[in-house]
């Protein structure tokens, strides 16, 4: 799997909690996107479920974008390859 298409999946996974129509690689995940914290946990529950990836609470300090997100779950779910392998 890409980046882009991490990127697009949890684009999709953030427009529906947020009932957004358009989500940018560089948008704050609580400043523009105006995210509640409950929101960020089912978020983040759900990207967890898709990509077998564990992000524990410690690393969120690192995670501002949707782009600081995608790399989050490149780093820990093994990169960007790890789905493909699980899909096969």
């Amino acid at each position: 799997m890409t980046r882009d298409e991490i990127l697009e999946r949890i684009s999709t996974i953030i427009k529906r909690i947020c009932k957004r129509e358009e989500v940018n690689p560089d948008d704050s995940i609580l400043d523009d996107l105006d995210m509640e914290s409950i929101e960020v946990f089912v978020m983040l529950g759900q990207v967890e479920m898709e990509y077998g990836a564990v992000i524990p609470v410690w690393y969120l300090r690192k995670i501002d974008t949707v782009d600081d997100l995608v790399q989050a779950v490149e780093t820990l779910a093994g990169g960007p390859l790890v789905r493909e392998s699980y899909e096969a």
